[in-house]
């Protein structure tokens, strides 16, 4: 009997790290401890749980482990456990009561290289992964596995957990296709809501939102022909209320599944976007626009963000395009570290579990 402990509401957005559809096959139980392992009650935002007979809530931490005593287990996946001490009395008692049971940690995508790269961040990755080596030679208390998508920046749990075999998997949020249509060849723009964002309310500049897009679409219609693109979409943003709809005449707007869209891209826009942290995952080529018309504290933004992830900036102003390019070196570095901090492209959990278990 396979059981998943989850320490958050079983809810649709954790579908894709569970496994999918499969979780509801693989799984004999599918439990809700959010009360057990959470000292302070969370308020609902999200109303898209999950419905299923394979579901099970249990609000205290005797009754998870009657449950526990009672099941014949072959393992307890537990996922997203919290720093409480209900986690630790609760691993303890599976540990002395020679239950196996291993971790699923999932961080999400890391915004800012420079807590990637920071010398000192990587200087004390390397010694908590060194201690954690000699823990779990001489530690008999050891996890079966442990599940991430980053072990850089879970190695606080792999330390704790000990595991003895620390496994990659997607992050929760990743687009389930692995594979790019090649003939695709499309191109996205990251929309930012730039005119219509509520920050703009509070500022004495002011942005025309019909001249934004009318800029916006011209410089857009250039990149299409200069790249060769069959068509490049408009992401919007996600707080846009179709505002802009009337003002783009050219490109399809996209609303919703931004991930999936800039996956299957040949090439990404945008201004200073945290999306273009998930283009830098999937190793897209990226393209910084400035318009002179936007807000300076905006501007500001987008040269910080070039800054940060040494992407080039494409000025366009007067119908021309004037290139700010950055060293290839340091992007080649920031890409390389994207790349292998994140699991991208790798298996679910059933699939990276069924693969070492199974031999699958």
């Amino acid at each position: 009997m396979n059981i998943l402990i989850s320490t958050l509401p079983i809810r649709k957005k954790f579908i894709n790290a569970y496994g999918g559809e499969k979780a509801f096959t693989f799984f004999d139980y599918i439990i809700d401890a959010t009360n057990v392992f959470l000292e302070n009650t969370i308020e609902e935002i999200f109303l898209d749980e999950i419905k299923d007979e394979k579901i099970k809530k249990i609000d205290t931490l005797n009754e998870l482990v009657n449950f526990t005593q009672k099941n014949n287990i072959d393992m307890i996946f537990l996922f997203h456990p919290r720093d409480t001490s209900n986690t630790d009395k609760y691993i303890n008692f599976l540990y002395k009561n020679d239950i196996k049971y291993s971790i699923v940690s999932n961080k999400g995508t890391e915004r800012n290289p420079s807590r990637i790269l920071h010398p000192l961040k990587i200087i004390k990755f390397g010694i908590k992964y060194c201690q954690y080596k000699i823990k779990n030679i001489f530690s008999k208390q050891k996890a079966e596995y442990l599940f991430t998508n980053s072990s850089f920046f879970n190695m606080k749990s792999i330390y704790k957990y000990n595991p003895k075999k620390v496994l990659k998997i997607n992050h929760l949020n990743t687009v389930e296709s692995k594979e790019v249509d090649k003939t695709s060849n499309i191109g996205v723009f990251v929309d930012q809501f730039i005119p219509f964002h509520t920050e703009g309310k509070f500022s004495k500049e002011k942005v025309n939102a019909r001249e934004y897009y009318s800029q916006l679409e011209k410089y857009l219609l250039y990149m299409k022909k200069e790249y060769k693109l069959n068509e490049i979409v408009i992401l919007c943003h996600p707080n846009s209320s179709k505002e802009e709809q009337n003002l783009i005449h050219y490109h399809k707007t996209i609303y919703g599944n931004s991930e999936k869209f800039i996956y299957e891209s040949s090439i990404v826009f945008g201004h200073f976007s945290n999306a273009l942290a998930i283009a830098l995952q999937f190793n897209k080529k990226i393209i910084l626009l400035d318009l002179p018309l936007m807000l300076s504290k905006r501007r500001k933004e987008i040269y910080e963000i070039s800054n940060k992830l040494q992407i080039d900036i494409e000025v366009f102003e007067n119908n021309e395009i004037k290139c700010i390019n950055k060293s290839k070196i340091l992007q080649n570095i920031i890409r390389y570290a994207y790349k292998n901090y994140f699991a991208i492209g790798s298996d679910d959990l059933i699939d990276s579990y069924k693969k070492v278990e199974y031999k699958v």
